[in-house]
């Protein structure tokens, strides 16, 4: 079993098969949404990357501002950076850069958890990333392209290599 931190930080409310074994453990690792997760008690949100052998951490990426609740929903993205390593995205509906609640959705690196790209909801109570997915490469440049939902904005489908928008 693997546990949360806290009794109310979501975690487990979204996961996602990561593609990759990160740890080199032998074992497939996973991805975890914890939205409620709170660094300095604000919701931002979180993303664990768990081993599929023995349930440790191998790394976890927070959300970066108030309320942002990071990890709202998760999922493998491919290779994002041509490193050969599984990246992943992971959506924050309800950030608030673009007008409160407007969502964003990161793309990190699988090795490290870096943050490879984002892309910003374009107006208030839009939560974009609401939902997110891997998807094929429509663009033909090689690279796994994502598709990205929000409550407001309808579906986007963005490019896997840069978060560039090729569809809506």
């Amino acid at each position: 079993t693997v546990n949360g931190n806290a009794q109310y930080d979501a975690f487990g409310s979204s996961l996602d098969a990561l593609g990759a074994d990160i740890n080199s453990d032998g074992r497939e690792d996973f991805l975890v949404g914890a939205p409620g997760v709170s660094v300095t008690d604000s919701l931002e949100g979180s993303v664990r990357v768990v081993s599929g052998l023995n349930g440790n951490t191998i790394y976890e990426v927070f959300g970066q501002d108030q309320g942002w609740e990071l990890g709202h929903d998760v999922s493998a993205a491919g290779d994002c950076n041509n490193d050969t390593v599984a990246d992943f995205i992971a959506g924050a509906p309800e950030a608030s850069e673009n007008g409160g609640a407007s969502g964003l959705v990161r793309a990190y690196s699988g090795s490290d958890g870096g943050m490879l790209w984002e892309v910003q909801g374009s107006g208030g109570n839009h939560r974009f990333g609401f939902s997110v997915s891997e998807f094929t490469d429509i663009n033909g440049d090689n690279f796994d392209d994502v598709l990205v939902g929000s409550t407001g904005q309808g579906v986007a489908v963005l490019s896997g290599s840069n978060g560039g928008v090729l569809a809506t």
